[in-house]
């Protein structure tokens, strides 16, 4: 299995999973010619591809999802709340739930709900071949059934939105910042951090954080956090016995990419990290 952020941000969201047979696309904040320029670089095969699975209806999740889905002849599958809010009429869509299992071909699916200011909010856990993938990138707090589906993962991916002290600091208005630190908004990357700390097992060869605000964190403020909170506070961090799988090379950075971060756990004393730009690719 697979995985490449395609974009990740306060202003677009796309997110890949593929297997060896199929291919599943999280959210279109992407246009379609980035999400193109996006297939050819990392030499995606479209025909892989079953269905866009959507986490929830705000804007830089959907923005493109008519015209990709339509144009890619793709099924969506949505939230029955997700879905009105939006007001999209779709070609062809699936209504689902948290707690829902789905099949992609030999890719397995576990929606799960998170909060966060929307109608209704997704996280997913992916499955194939023994591999197991959590991702979960607008999310305002945590609880214990969610670290426990982050357990045993090869690979996470949890959002880390801002800096308290840059949120404090930033010019969004005080409503807006109330909003973003709630527990229905989004997570600090002290709170990320944490969620890590929490959830890590040596299964765990990958992490990324997601969903880095433009205006309210940046890439060095996650780089201190990693040093001061994770890789002395969670040895299993550093310490993982397995050497990263063979094919998790970093791709040259484009345009195309934005705002995410990954950390690659490989064996040794230290963990490899990867510029913001980079799409992230595991195996």
């Amino acid at each position: 299995m697979k995985c490449a952020s395609l974009i990740s941000g306060s202003k677009a969201n796309c997110f890949y999973v593929e297997s060896e047979s199929s291919a599943i696309l999280v959210d279109a904040g992407l246009s379609l010619p980035k999400l193109q320029q996006s297939f050819i670089n990392l030499d995606i095969d479209i025909n892989k591809l079953k269905g866009i699975l959507v986490t929830h209806e705000h804007d830089d999740h959907v923005r493109h999802l008519r015209r990709i889905s339509s144009y890619l002849q793709l099924p969506v599958y949505i939230t029955e709340k997700s879905l009105k809010k939006s007001g999209l009429a779709l070609r062809e869509h699936h209504v689902i739930q948290p707690d829902q299992h789905l099949e992609f071909g030999d890719i397995e699916v576990e929606a799960f709900r998170v909060l966060h200011d929307a109608e209704m909010c997704l996280g997913f856990v992916f499955r194939n071949q023994g591999k197991k993938l959590f991702f979960a990138s607008d999310i305002g707090s945590f609880d214990d059934g969610i670290l426990r589906r982050a357990e045993y993962a090869d690979f996470i991916g949890i959002e880390s939105n801002y800096d308290r002290n840059m949120l404090r600091q930033c010019g969004y208005p005080q409503y807006l910042k109330d909003r973003i630190s709630s527990g229905s908004g989004h997570l600090s990357n002290d709170e990320a951090s944490i969620f890590v700390r929490e959830s890590l097992t040596p299964q765990t060869k990958n992490v990324m954080f997601l969903h880095i605000s433009e205006n309210s964190n940046c890439p060095s403020h996650i780089e201190k956090m990693i040093d001061r909170h994770l890789l002395h506070a969670s040895p299993l961090l550093v310490s993982t016995p397995q050497q990263r799988y063979s094919s998790c090379q970093p791709y040259l950075p484009t345009p195309l990419q934005s705002q995410c971060f990954s950390c690659r756990l490989p064996q040794g004393k230290q963990p490899k990290y990867l510029p913001p730009e980079s799409i992230s690719l595991f195996n």
